[in-house]
């Protein structure tokens, strides 16, 4: 991330005049998570992106907010322990996630080139599907035939342990205790900060049972 603003010089003085920054993540337009470690360095791009299409007329970009991938949604990152059939997540079953697939994020970036528009800026929310943490989890049993043992933890946890290495310098650990509260808070969707814009595409995206099959 904290390379893209010397992409986008070098797109620009390539001829670009349409950029898309990397975005394809939760909103992090949302209050609650704006300040986010893990997400600083897109936030800086927000600023540097602005300023640019400030300074230069003709000049666009696109964020593409898609909410959590899929795939990654039951990733080791987040808890998950695919041997052991276990999850231990900061946070709570009821909360809302929002999660796209990979292939329809994909799918979903390239179609967007097709759709115009006026001004500097864009952002375009979509979202494969939305539900309780508690169905992601679900589907994920109903795919691999396979109960989950699932613990939740108080995300204040998480937050310590963020601060913990964050004074021990240790920049690794400081990004993932950030993130790793994000699944079950609530604030991992694409519509925190606005209305989703599927409606602007012609296809059905996967659903996470389809997807957990597919990977599993």
């Amino acid at each position: 991330m904290i390379l893209q603003p010397a992409m986008v010089e070098a797109a620009v003085a390539a001829g670009v005049r349409h950029f898309y920054a990397s975005e394809w993540n939760s909103d992090i337009a949302q209050r609650e998570i704006y300040d986010m470690r893990y997400f600083r360095d897109k936030q800086a791009v927000r600023s540097y992106l602005r300023a640019k299409a400030g300074a230069m007329p003709g000049f666009q970009y696109t964020l593409m907010v898609t909410a959590i991938f899929t795939e990654w949604a039951v990733d080791g990152f987040y808890g998950f322990d695919h041997e052991q059939n276990t999850a231990h997540l900061y946070g709570q079953p009821d909360r809302r996630v929002g999660v796209t697939s990979i292939p329809d994020i994909a799918r979903y970036t390239v179609d967007s080139l097709r759709i115009p528009f006026d001004g500097p800026e864009r952002t375009l929310r979509v979202q494969g599907w939305t539900g309780k943490v508690s169905e992601l989890i679900e589907a994920l049993e109903t795919a691999r035939g396979k109960r989950y043992v699932v613990t939740y933890t108080d995300t204040k946890e998480a937050q310590t342990k963020q601060e913990e290495a964050r004074f021990a310098k240790d920049d690794l650990h400081e990004m993932i205790f950030s993130i790793k509260g994000l699944l079950a808070s609530g604030y991992g969707i694409a519509d925190g900060a606005g209305a989703l814009d599927n409606h602007l595409f012609d296809f059905k995206p996967e659903q996470p049972l389809q997807t957990f099959q597919r990977v599993f």
